[in-house]
């Protein structure tokens, strides 16, 4: 008779990034999971437009289990400081660029409620209407350039660490492969 063993599986489902999809493909089979398939993440009938979720299976008697969980902690440790690390890249430049945006706000009021004579009735309204509109059409000129030097800020400072948890990510992974392999 040709009759196959019953292999009992544990299931896995990841909800990730799109631009994480190939790390967790790629780096979960070294922790002896098979990657099952891809749907894209849905919640309440919303379809998430950068999610998806990755589905894994592995065999429950896997040799090493205790020590390829520990390791895949780690791994999963390293990936969501990738992923925080990425977001973080705009941080500085998304709030230097909404106080720009406010101040700025603040101060194109403040010329138009003088104007108006909401704020003053004396005669050197109109030069102060003018510098505080001047001021404020200013600082919503420098929004984008600060923006943009803020981002390349946070890009510089992150990508050295973000480098560096690819690189741990890759030898937990080796170390992974090497344990799952020597069974």
């Amino acid at each position: 008779m040709n009759e196959k063993e019953y292999v009992g599986y544990e299931y896995k489902e990841i909800c990730t990034n799109r631009d994480m999809e190939g790390l967790y493909a790629d780096s979960y089979p070294s922790f002896g999971w098979d990657l099952e398939g891809r749907t894209p993440y849905t919640t309440l009938g919303y379809i998430g437009i950068d999610t998806i979720n990755l589905k894994f299976k592995r065999d429950r008697k896997i040799k090493n289990k205790m020590e390829l969980t520990r390791m895949q902690r780690q791994f999963e440790n390293y990936a969501e400081d990738i992923c925080n690390l990425e977001k973080s890249k705009n941080t500085p430049a998304i709030v230097s660029a909404s106080i720009l945006g406010v101040i700025g706000a603040v101060m194109f009021a403040l010329s138009v409620f003088l104007m108006t004579g909401m704020l003053s009735a004396s005669g050197y309204t109109m030069p102060l209407v003018v510098v505080t509109g001047a001021i404020g059409i200013l600082l919503w000129a420098f929004i984008y350039p600060v923006f943009k030097k803020e981002k390349s800020k946070g890009i510089a400072k992150a990508n050295p660490i973000i480098e560096q948890r690819y690189d741990s990510v890759n030898e937990v992974c080796e170390k992974a492969h090497a344990l799952l392999v020597a069974e």
